[in-house]
């Protein structure tokens, strides 16, 4: 610089303050955070739902009707608590095993909705099959549907002359009680037990019309050891 002349200096830049990030590395940080509270929003969500599922299954005092082919007992009409489409039920008898067992509380939806081979719906018992005592619902899987020609030879249910694919019961599961050929009318449908030697079904009063139907089972929630989806 020369005698007498000036210049204006610029301020030297002051050091990084410690912690602070470059650009790319504060945006990855910034993406990682975001990605922490939606999984931990994900997994709170998530719980809630178990929980209510749970607590519901707790409280409830929903019954099945809970007879077998020679029950004689009559058990309170189905109470079952709930919001929505959800509803709460308890499994009383042995009719569904192994895929229910007593005891069992089952959460089912009770909106409207096509009804399938292999579900299994809570309905209303026919009028007058229990004579001399009150009756409520049941619980049973759907084996036949409206149209279908359903009968049995030996321990083998056939539909429409051919032998259904039973994947839910136990190897050698006997029938018990034959199924009479018939046909099933429309808007009904031949409902059986999974234990089929202690269950009071269509073999005995026929098809349900599906008005009769309150709800279709999906899940069990209590006890906690067998909590899961239904087969």
């Amino acid at each position: 610089m020369k005698p007498g002349s000036t210049a204006l200096l610029e301020p030297a830049p002051d050091p990084p303050a410690a912690g602070t990030l470059e650009p790319g590395t504060a945006a990855r940080a910034l993406f990682r955070e975001a990605r922490r509270r939606r999984h931990v929003r994900w997994l709170l969500g998530t719980t809630g739902v178990v929980v209510l599922l749970v607590a519901l299954a707790f409280i409830a005092d929903g019954t099945f009707l809970g007879r077998g082919a020679g029950g004689t007992n009559a058990a309170p009409p189905v109470s079952a608590v709930g919001a929505g489409h959800l509803r709460i039920f308890t499994e009383q008898a042995a009719s569904m095993e192994p895929t229910l067992r007593p005891g069992d509380r089952v959460a089912a939806t009770t909106a409207r909705a096509p009804l399938h081979r292999g579900d299994i719906v809570v309905f209303t018992v026919p009028s007058g099959f229990f004579r001399g005592s009150p009756f409520g619902p049941s619980i049973k899987r759907i084996v036949g549907l409206p149209g279908e020609t359903i009968a049995s030879v030996g321990d083998t249910v056939l539909v429409n002359g051919r032998p259904l694919a039973e994947t839910y019961l136990p190897p050698g599961q006997p029938l018990v009680a034959p199924i009479v050929a018939q046909t099933v009318p429309a808007g009904h449908y031949f409902v059986m037990g999974d234990n089929r030697g202690d269950s009071a079904d269509s073999r005995y009063y026929g098809p349900i019309p599906a008005a009769s139907v309150v709800a279709v089972a999906r899940t069990i929630v209590a006890p906690p050891s067998r909590a899961g989806p239904i087969s």
